[in-house]
């Protein structure tokens, strides 16, 4: 109720529901997808996922017939993984003739510095700021910035 209210008074402004889960997608995950414009699905590919995944918001999206709406964002994905095979294998698997879920192109890499900065409480702009001094970090630091940049872009595309 309190995010319902949130959401219809600043209809101008961005809502970021942030809701975790059994391997991501829950039950509570399937009840905050009726509220945004877009909804990015973080999605890692496994068994659980994909369980989790068909029982719990499948309906959900099936439901819902507003178009670009949902996206499945590949997450976790090797650095050297071909993305191209792994977003057809989840359009196989995962979105089949769903018209109204797409996969995006932008895959959300494995990086151990977003555990890193994470775990800080920290924000990836403070986290660089914090090892400007340390040339290796503040390179992983900045691919994961460009990872996040370019999710950015591709989502406001859509």
């Amino acid at each position: 109720k309190v995010v319902k209210s949130l959401y219809s008074q600043k209809k101008d402004e961005l809502l970021i529901i942030d809701s975790g889960g059994e391997g991501v997608l829950n039950f509570g995950t399937s009840k905050s997808i009726s509220l945004p414009d877009k909804v990015i699905i973080p999605f890692h590919l496994s068994q659980t996922n994909e369980d989790a995944f068909n029982r719990n918001l499948k309906p959900e999206i099936e439901a819902d017939t507003t178009k670009n709406k949902f996206f499945l964002l590949p997450s976790f994905i090797h650095t050297s993984a071909n993305v191209s095979n792994l977003c057809d294998e989840i359009k196989t698997r995962i979105v089949k003739d769903n018209k109204h879920l797409r996969v995006m192109r932008s895959p959300f890499y494995y990086r151990s510095i977003f555990q890193n900065f994470c775990r800080f409480g920290l924000s990836l702009p403070e986290y660089k700021s914090l090892y400007k001094t340390n040339k290796k970090e503040t390179e992983r630091a900045t691919k994961a910035d460009k990872d996040i940049t370019t999710i950015c872009k591709e989502i406001i595309r859509s």
